[in-house]
């Protein structure tokens, strides 16, 4: 049975997580480690994690690790965490995001032994307006130009401890999108080898981190454009757009209700 590291980082998000905590402590799987890294918080916190480990229940892991000290952002506990991890896979439930179910990991490693770089599953997303959406990833669609328009949900992504010590983890340059450079690299730069399960793995709550778009499409383009020096930032975006377009269009295509529409879309904006 392949160990799970769970790593939770948290800021001054009380609330968010305690649903993170009791998200985790119901999961079936009995390979779990379990590390918290909080980034200092003042708003009772802390006082949770203590509760919480005075009172056994973090018992029921593998392993549980936390810490608080203050530090420069979300980046930075993320790396603490792939420190300490000791697991096979390491899967980032940060304060306020929880799993779909009771027996997500079991679904995904009660009955597989991987050895892929990054095992991705599927997101369930919370709108604003309190809707959720889901969608699913294409093998044959993920290369370097599928990060000009998307990127990996880390809610939902397991990623293999010797991956994250090969790519030495996340940059810390960078506020809100050293998560999308991170896999960026893992497949560009280190040839992952990727798993997709349509498994639902977690549910993301909106207004996270990467929620500012336009800071995002900033922090991207600089980090793109520093790889491609030829490039100005207008022709990036006008690159970017297009690719995203072509994307949309490839994924619509591939089911017959998706192809119907798209011909109706057509025939209307003749």
């Amino acid at each position: 049975m392949q160990k799970i590291s769970i790593i939770t980082v948290n800021f001054n998000n009380r609330n968010g997580l305690l649903a993170t905590i009791k998200s985790v402590l119901r999961q079936t799987y009995k390979n779990i480690e379990y590390i918290i890294i909080d980034g200092g918080s003042t708003d009772g916190s802390i006082d949770i994690i203590s509760d919480y480990q005075k009172s056994g229940k973090f018992a029921k892991f593998t392993r549980f690790y936390s810490c608080s000290e203050h530090d420069g952002g979300i980046y930075y506990g993320m790396n603490k965490g792939v420190v300490q991890s000791t697991g096979d896979y390491c899967l980032f439930l940060n304060s306020g995001d929880y799993f779909c179910d009771d027996k997500v990991l079991n679904k995904v490693f009660g009955n597989n032994n991987y050895s892929e770089d990054l095992i991705i599953g599927r997101q369930k997303h919370i709108t604003r307006f309190g809707f959720s959406h889901s969608r699913h990833f294409y093998l044959d669609l993920i290369n370097k130009y599928f990060f000009f328009a998307d990127t990996f949900p880390h809610q939902c992504t397991f990623i293999r401890k010797s991956m994250l010590e090969k790519t030495k983890g996340y940059h810390t340059d960078y506020k809100i999108v050293s998560d999308w450079i991170f896999w960026y690299e893992a497949v560009v730069d280190y040839d992952a080898i990727i798993s997709i399960t349509d498994i639902h793995i977690a549910i993301q709550q909106p207004n996270g981190v990467s929620s500012n778009f336009d800071k995002c499409i900033h922090e991207t383009n600089d980090y793109l454009m520093r790889r491609n020096a030829k490039i100005s930032e207008t022709d990036m975006l006008n690159i970017r757009h297009s690719i995203s377009l072509a994307m949309s269009y490839n994924i619509a295509t591939r089911s017959t209700l998706g192809r119907i529409l798209v011909k109706i879309a057509t025939l209307l904006n003749k």
